[in-house]
């Protein structure tokens, strides 16, 4: 497994930074996902907990609920569904981290991340942003509507889900943006397993002329299981 820093984006320039200083990783991993099968989750886990100084692993549960939510499921069904996956998740990264001795990893309560002024903030902007800027708009609903579109179990119109499951990736992008200060450091790097075309351009500044220079992206080769 290596990262690829191919790109040359402000994102993944940072990130490669923060590779090079073993600083701290944002490990985000999506209720439901199957791509987090168990070897996944232990492979990247032990693979963060050496090159890295710091790996935090994120699991957005009440995030998640607009994903269900968003496929058609009533609110009471869609919480039930993303508390039952998260929890799923968890339990895998602790198995790993427990039986791989991972202290540098730790996983961080979402419940408290909402509850966080700096996440809070960066919500708002971020919700701004997508109500006022028409690029960051489309940009969010067109990775949010290929997500949806393409699964299985949509009984919802397609735009309207689109409209209700972008929620999940506005919050995704509240959190990392608030991540330096919530976690005291001068810089935090994304880690995933595909090019995120909306994080990188957001870090630099495409949709607000504020590039974001303590926010890191890198981009890891999947070499321990297939996305």
């Amino acid at each position: 497994m290596k990262p690829d820093f191919s790109a040359n984006d402000l994102a993944t320039q940072i990130g490669q930074h923060i590779y090079g200083t073993k600083g701290l990783a944002l490990v985000g991993m999506s209720p439901g996902n199957p791509y987090f099968a168990p070897a996944t989750v232990s492979n990247l886990l032990a693979y963060c907990a050496e090159q890295f100084s710091t790996t935090q692993v994120f699991i957005p549960e009440e995030s998640s609920i607009h994903s269900y939510h968003a496929l058609g499921y009533e609110l009471p069904i869609a919480t039930k569904k993303a508390r039952l996956n998260s929890n799923a998740l968890r339990n895998r990264s602790n198995k790993s981290i427990s039986a791989n001795k991972l202290d540098t990893v730790n996983i961080i309560s979402w419940t408290a991340v909402i509850q966080h002024q700096a996440y809070n903030n960066a919500y708002q902007e971020i919700l701004a942003l997508y109500n006022k800027n028409i690029g960051f708009r489309n940009d969010a609903e067109q990775m949010t509507r290929k997500v949806l579109k393409h699964n299985k179990f949509l009984k919802r119109e397609l735009e309207k889900a689109t409209k209700i499951g972008v929620h999940y990736l506005l919050e995704e992008l509240a959190f990392i943006t608030a991540a330096p200060k919530i976690f005291n450091q001068d810089y935090v790097a994304y880690l995933y397993h595909k090019p995120w075309a909306i994080y990188q351009n957001y870090v630099a500044g495409v949709y607000d002329n504020k590039p974001k220079e303590q926010l890191g992206f890198i981009l890891l080769q999947p070499s321990y299981a297939q996305a």
